[in-house]
């Protein structure tokens, strides 16, 4: 029932639902701010848009850390750790916010964190980065291709990943789109 209910509020707000311009999840501060390489809220945005059925919505992750490695600025020789605390998702809408918090999806109590560690990157004039994924307690490999910049001071990392819902165990790849598009901006200073 209470799935029904849920699905009926967001078909109704699915007109009211908004989306931000793609340039409103660039980061928001300099790189300086932050020590070399480490992942924050100020140079990194990690967000996505799920949906089920009419209704799309954006959200983001507020709170994570992490860390973006280059030596001698080759995209190779990168290394990426990504740690996000789940409990601080964000969407438009509370009401779907703290649905997306319980057991038809992320089960934040139970697992709190989610985690990227890149094994390899692959050369290429868009690099494509492998790593392990772990989200929900299932851990996956995932391959993306980036747009990866350096200009001997600064690394700018661009992707998009698309997560199956339904490979990490979720429920709710029933009753939403199963593909979930996730995007991340990095843009931090070298050592």
């Amino acid at each position: 029932m209470f799935k029904f209910a849920l699905l009926a509020i967001l078909f109704c707000l699915a007109g009211c639902s908004s989306r931000l311009p793609v340039s409103a999840f660039a980061p928001t501060t300099s790189p300086a701010t932050s020590p070399p390489g480490a992942l924050s809220p100020q140079n990194t945005r990690i967000t996505f848009i799920g949906s089920a059925l009419a209704a799309s919505h954006e959200g983001t992750f507020t709170r994570f850390s992490g860390q973006l490695d280059c030596p001698d600025s080759d995209p190779t020789d990168a290394h990426i750790v990504v740690e996000i605390e789940m409990d601080s998702i964000t969407t438009d809408i509370p009401l779907l916010t703290k649905h997306l918090k319980e057991s038809d999806f992320f089960e934040v109590k139970k697992y709190p964190t989610a985690r990227f560690v890149s094994t390899r990157i692959q050369p290429g004039a868009n690099p494509t980065i492998a790593g392990d994924f772990t989200i929900h307690g299932v851990t996956k490999s995932l391959m993306f291709p980036a747009k990866f910049q350096t200009d001997g001071r600064t690394i700018t990392l661009d992707a998009t990943i698309t997560i199956r819902q339904s490979d990490f165990a979720m429920q709710s790849a029933r009753i939403t789109n199963d593909d979930v598009p996730v995007t991340v901006s990095i843009r931090v200073r070298q050592p």
